[in-house]
């Protein structure tokens, strides 16, 4: 099959917009080759080639393409545009405004809030951690009554003798076989009682932060079972820095409000008014 690329570019081509070619050599040096094409009475394009890099017709079509894209732009702006920004005297900037292609990138993030949910089941490992939460604005987490059976988390920044007002958590740790997660899992209980911490969301509405009494073992909690509200993702970034999200409901994490004394609650990241990273003190 016989194919001129002649039969490629616009028919509006004639004689008069042939490139213009010369071929010379640098003084002193057999290669690389070079072509000088004119473009305008104002510009000209040097092509250099070297023997040793193998091109395909692919590329000579492209090339070719290219430059006679380059010589009709170089030939019809003689219009001035109002929107140049005073380049119409710049005939490689018109040239290269037609051969130029504009590409927008578009930056692609996950919706927030699409986080694996929790799958298989957790197993608790190795001893209880003995520890004390503080938050980063040095509040120390202590319990409070709201009536005769229910107790409360506040953070309060405590002065010299009130550190044992100062809650003394258990944390176990549990793992899971069946699922590669992010963070360590936990469960948070207050030491020497059945109370622990668990998200609920009461009515569907937003989650919130319970300090719950529950008498069985939580040696094992189930994903799909109503255990799960007590478990919590504890990840710790530099040092010492830690968060607690939930597991059941995930991109929920504990925290404090920046006023002194108020109730330990749930958050989220784009939350403001709140601390949601701790300091696990033993």
């Amino acid at each position: 099959m016989h194919f001129d690329l002649a039969d490629a570019i616009s028919s509006s081509s004639s004689k008069n917009k042939e490139f213009d070619v010369k071929c010379s050599q640098p003084e002193g040096k057999a290669v690389p080759e070079r072509e000088l094409c004119w473009l305008h009475r104002e510009l000209s394009l040097n092509l250099e080639y070297t023997p040793q890099c193998q091109r395909n017709m692919k590329h000579v079509a492209h090339l070719v393409i290219a430059l006679q894209r380059m010589k009709l732009s170089s030939e019809s702006k003689s219009t001035p545009n109002p929107f140049s920004m005073g380049r119409n005297n710049d005939p490689s900037s018109n040239i290269l405004d037609d051969v130029l292609q504009e590409h927008v990138m578009v930056n692609v993030q996950e919706p927030v809030g699409q986080v694996k949910k929790a799958k298989g089941t957790f197993m608790r490992t190795g001893s209880l951690q003995q520890c004390k939460l503080c938050d980063e604005n040095k509040k120390y987490l202590v319990t409070t009554k709201t009536n005769i059976t229910h107790m409360a988390l506040r953070a309060m920044t405590l002065r010299g003798g009130q550190s044992s007002q100062r809650v003394e958590f258990e944390l176990s740790r549990y793992v899971n076989a069946s699922y590669a997660v992010h963070a360590q899992p936990v469960v948070l209980g207050i030491s020497g009682t059945n109370l622990y911490l668990s998200c609920l969301r009461p009515d569907g509405m937003t989650p919130v932060l319970h300090v719950e009494h529950f008498d069985q073992h939580l040696s094992t909690i189930n994903s799909e079972g109503e255990e799960l509200r007590f478990l919590f993702y504890k990840k710790t970034t530099g040092i010492s820095n830690t968060t607690f999200e939930s597991a059941k409901y995930p991109c929920w994490f504990i925290s404090t409000s920046v006023d002194p004394e108020q109730p330990v609650n749930m958050c989220q990241e784009k939350d403001i008014g709140v601390c949601a990273v701790f300091q696990v003190n033993d």
